[in-house]
């Protein structure tokens, strides 16, 4: 939304003069949290001096103001889950046209195109996301004994979120937590002022900003978790609980239909697509740095699962198989006179930009910039919006001295 305004202002061709008064304007409309807020806003913009812009009337009258549902506020609080955005559709644009288009050979017809996507993408993509659902599930990795056993098998996003309320959650008096009349609603007092806010079971809703932005359980939400029995985390609604957002996808009763899908039509669809998967290269074989990655990743579920086994057996067999790994490991590396020699570099196993993305899909550190590191991330990403305007104004400022 605020990319295409502030492209559409920024043309000259549209006589806009002071786009930032125009945003003002367009911004107070889209963070409209009431109706009364919602008609005051647009009120204000059609009185205003950009209404008398043809370009700029036609332009919000006809492609935004007819769907104010999908981007205002006040219609978005009543979906009970965050409208967010992000380049998920790019991204898997960039991966078709970079890893699987390229591996044609010839013409790319559209039969071509076709049945890469029908044969290798789709499947493949979404065989990786159950993957990555699966490698943070129970089944994959025992969690953390601190993590209550209703937030399993959930995203890993949604897990932090609950358990940072948790922790602030403590601070709350259980003589603070009132129940009301209606069933399944509390009212709860906040530890850091004199605000009382209202926690509802059934919707689920809470009063506060935290849960007003997110629609995830908030600290008033773990406060009643924490100290009334009626009030847990299973008394929230079914649907709610259960929610796609809420929960890792583990089922592959989909992934199945379609490998069946697909093999059952292999037969018809061999004849018409013969000639042109004749032009697809064979997929290429996997690079020293995914292999090294994949056996990473193995050599830490092991690291894992050794720590919660009880069976000295069974260890001294994991560490028998291990030294005869490592010794056959140590035999294939190159050496001159008993001298190890590292050859030269890999394409794809080294390089700053390589290391930055295993440090980052490993997690194995934590990369924290400073504020003035963050304005310039900003700023170098081509962000727009409010928030983005703050921190470019912000980026340069510095202590004065007197």
């Amino acid at each position: 939304r605020e990319q295409a305004w502030d492209r559409w202002l920024r043309r000259k061709e549209n006589a806009v003069e002071n786009r930032e008064s125009a945003l003002v304007l367009l911004r107070k409309i889209a963070h409209a949290k009431t109706l009364e807020e919602y008609e005051e806003a647009r009120t204000a913009l059609t009185k205003s001096e950009f209404w008398d812009n043809p370009k700029f009337k036609s332009y919000i009258s006809g492609q935004w103001l007819p769907l104010a549902e999908k981007w205002v506020m006040y219609y978005r609080l009543q979906l009970g889950l965050v409208v967010t955005t992000n380049n998920g559709t790019e991204a898997q644009n960039k991966l078709l046209k970079e890893h699987y288009l390229k591996s044609c050979r010839g013409k790319k017809s559209l039969t071509g195109l076709i049945s890469v996507l029908v044969k290798q993408f789709l499947p493949e993509r979404q065989t990786d996301y159950y993957q990555k659902n699966m490698k943070r599930s129970s089944e994959y990795r025992l969690y953390h004994s601190p993590v209550p056993h209703y937030l399993h098998n959930r995203p890993p996003a949604v897990i932090k979120h609950i358990m940072n309320r948790m922790c602030t959650a403590e601070d709350f008096e259980p003589e603070g937590i009132i129940p009301l009349p209606q069933h399944g609603t509390f009212a709860v007092k906040s530890s850091a002022s004199a605000d009382t806010h209202t926690v509802c079971f059934n919707t689920p809703k809470c009063s506060c900003h935290d849960f007003e932005r997110h629609k995830l359980p908030c600290k008033h939400f773990c406060a009643v978790f924490h100290n009334i029995k009626e009030g847990s985390f299973e008394q929230l609604p079914q649907h709610y609980r259960n929610s796609s957002y809420l929960t890792l996808s583990l089922h592959r009763e989909s992934l199945q239909d379609t490998n069946d899908s697909l093999n059952t039509h292999d037969e018809d669809c061999t004849n018409t697509l013969s000639a042109t998967l004749e032009q697809l290269r064979p997929s290429k074989p996997r690079g020293l740095g995914a292999l090294r990655q994949e056996l990473n990743d193995w050599l830490e579920r092991t690291k894992s699962a050794s720590m919660y086994c009880t069976d000295a057996a069974e260890l001294q067999a994991a560490i028998e198989a291990v030294k005869a790994t490592e010794n056959n490991l140590v035999k294939s590396i190159p050496s001159t006179s008993g001298i190890t020699v590292r050859g030269s570099p890999v394409k794809g196993c080294s390089g700053q930009s390589n290391k930055r993305k295993e440090v980052t899909s490993n997690k194995l550190c934590t990369l924290s910039l400073s504020t003035t590191e963050k304005s310039e991330h900003w700023a170098s990403r081509g962000r727009v919006g409010k928030r983005a305007e703050d921190l470019r104004e912000t980026m340069h400022v510095g202590p004065s001295f007197h």
